[in-house]
C-alpha cells in the first residue's frame, strides 16, 4: 500500500500549499423530505475548496443544456452525514453555496477518488451548474 500512502501524502501537501487559494463553501446536507415533499437540510457547515469558476456548457443526451458554473475541489476527508438514502459525503441533493458571492446551483456531478483501505474519498470534485 505504498501508493496509498503516497496519494494521502500528496493530497495533504496539496491542501497545505493551496490553503490561501481555497474559498469558503457553505454545505447544507440533504437528509430527507418533509410531509409535503420539500427537502430537509441540515445547518450550513463551512468547508474549504479550490474553486474553478470557468464556465462550461454541456449538452445532455435528453437535449438539456447544462452550464457548469463552478468546479469545487475538496481536498481531504469530509465526514459522512449519516442520513439514510444519501450518497456520502456529498449528495447531489445537498446545497453548496460559495460564501464570497453566494453562487449556488444544482450539483451536476460528484467525482470521488477513493482510498481503497478506508473506502473514503481522498478528495472530491463537485460541479455546480444550471439547467436551461
Amino acid at each position: 500500500m505504498a501508493l496509498n500512502a503516497a496519494i494521502q501524502s500528496a493530497v495533504r501537501t496539496a491542501d497545505k500549499v493551496t490553503k490561501s487559494l481555497q474559498e469558503e463553501v457553505l454545505h447544507q446536507a440533504w437528509y430527507g423530505q418533509d410531509g409535503f415533499g420539500a427537502p430537509m437540510l441540515g445547518p450550513a457547515i463551512s468547508r474549504r475548496a479550490i474553486v474553478d469558476r470557468t464556465r462550461r456548457k454541456s449538452l445532455l443526451m435528453d437535449g438539456k443544456l447544462i452550464e457548469v458554473r463552478a468546479i469545487l475541489t475538496f481536498l481531504g476527508e469530509i465526514e459522512a452525514d449519516g442520513a439514510e438514502g444519501r450518497d456520502e459525503p456529498i449528495d447531489p441533493r445537498d446545497i453548496l453555496t460559495l460564501a464570497s458571492d453566494e453562487l449556488t446551483g444544482p450539483i451536476l456531478k460528484v467525482e470521488k477518488m477513493h482510498d481503497p483501505v478506508s473506502g473514503r474519498p481522498y478528495m472530491l470534485t463537485v460541479q455546480l451548474g444550471t439547467t436551461r
